[in-house]
């Protein structure tokens, strides 16, 4: 029977002796953060940023299509230059740090 870490510390020993970070958890939380720094350097350096683009985007519900095609060819000027220099399983990793290699700008665009 394999060895069943119990509680945290078996838990961080365990996923210390895997050799190298999995991708999942650790780009979660660290997605998460940068989601949090963008937002409160946002918020710093143009206190009415979320006003403005709600304001800019308050007409998207009376044109739904237009927003969505709008927002998709963002997505895809973000997506695709990148995607074609990078396949898109490619993983660029630095300590706890995973991101895909062909979409950093879209976390750019949707921050």
């Amino acid at each position: 029977m394999p060895f069943e870490p119990r509680g945290l510390s078996g838990f961080w020993r365990e996923w210390r002796s895997l050799g190298s970070w999995p991708a999942g958890p650790a780009w979660f939380v660290w997605v998460l953060l940068a989601f949090d720094g963008i937002a409160a350097a946002l918020l710093a350096l143009i206190p009415k940023w979320g006003e403005a683009l709600g304001r800019r985007f308050s007409g998207g519900s009376r044109r739904p299509i237009t927003c969505f095609a709008l927002l998709v060819a963002i997505s895809a000027l973000a997506y695709v230059p990148l995607a074609l220099l990078f396949t898109p399983p490619d993983w660029f990793s630095f300590g706890p740090f995973f991101f895909q290699t062909s979409r950093p700008f879209i976390i750019w665009c949707i921050s």
